[in-house]
């Protein structure tokens, strides 16, 4: 009896364990020095959490901003990575003098690393799912720019040139 009541907790322990953790989505960290000696680096977790590191943040490995990536963009890095050959095979450099990528993925039991100089297509179309994800970032800020008001902006040109509103 003590056997089976230890059995059955062990095994609700172990099933409550194998359902805690539900994120299984693909895992991408690029981070890109270029020419010029910028350095941006995003990181997409299983859970669909972007993060942003830019200029020093990406040598302190500490991050700027983070949030939520919406379904649809994770699924469109899901289906690049799918058909990436570097998923394979490491690539070698493109051009020697091009922007450094740092590339670190996994998408299943699929996993890569690699470093590579210059542009590969399916690594600069993650990059600009994970750029378009990323200007959420700036949405605070931008709402709090004053929006133009035309009428304000006519009445201060009349006034300027002389004329009355």
């Amino acid at each position: 009896m003590r056997t089976l009541a230890v059995w059955m907790l062990a095994s609700s322990i172990l099933a409550g364990c194998g359902t805690a953790h539900t994120a299984s989505g693909p895992r991408v960290d690029l981070q890109r020095e270029t020419t010029d000696g910028r350095l941006i680096r995003y990181q997409l977790d299983a859970r669909g959490t972007l993060r942003f590191a830019g200029g020093l943040d990406v040598r302190t490995e500490s991050w700027s901003w983070e949030g939520a990536m919406p379904a649809g963009q994770v699924d469109q890095i899901q289906a690049i990575m799918a058909r990436a050959p570097w998923m394979r095979s490491s690539p070698a450099d493109v051009e020697a003098s091009g922007d450094l990528w740092i590339v670190r993925a996994r998408e299943g039991a699929r996993h890569c690393r690699f470093e590579v100089h210059g542009d590969i297509p399916s690594v600069v179309e993650i990059w600009d799912v994970l750029e378009e994800a990323g200007a959420a970032r700036l949405q605070d800020d931008l709402d709090r720019i004053p929006r133009p008001d035309i009428e304000r902006y006519m009445q201060r040109r009349a006034i300027e040139h002389g004329g009355e509103s």
